[in-house]
């Protein structure tokens, strides 16, 4: 059985329509060495460092079919976990976090993905490639 990556990103609920701006557009860069960064505003990811892969947001809206339901393979607390597959036939999952999570939420989210980024184990999915955060768009990959 092959390794899969999952993407996380924010919306648990509703799945809105993504309006792709200039910012949306930009490059989200992912490293493989595992580091994870907190934003001191409200505490919550401002990014976990991965080596070596960089994709756009349009890409993983791309990998994803825009988030389509069809393209859903679970649901978890936090949001909505997506199949995709990113440029180079990289098979993901996408984890749309809800933006309006609390903070107890977020600590607890925080703890699940210190946990998974060093969890080594053949059933379960490890937290591998990269974080995202743009407005309210929160994105992970396993």
């Amino acid at each position: 059985m092959g390794r899969m990556n999952a993407l996380l990103s924010s919306n648990a609920g509703a799945i809105p329509s993504l309006n792709l701006t200039s910012e949306a557009k930009s490059t989200i860069e992912f490293r493989r060495d595992l580091g994870i960064a907190f934003d001191g505003e409200d505490e919550f990811l401002t990014e976990i460092h991965i080596e070596g892969k960089s994709f756009t947001l349009q890409q993983i809206i791309d990998a994803t079919r825009n988030f389509n339901s069809k393209m859903e393979i679970g649901k978890g607390r936090y949001g909505i976990v997506y199949k995709a597959e990113l440029p180079d036939e990289i098979k993901s999952a996408v984890k749309k976090i809800s933006p309006d999570i609390n903070q107890q939420e977020k600590n607890e989210l925080k703890s699940e993905i210190f946990s998974l980024k060093s969890l080594r184990h053949e059933n379960v999915v490890q937290l591998l490639d990269g974080y995202c955060d743009k407005k309210g768009l929160y994105l992970l990959i396993y």
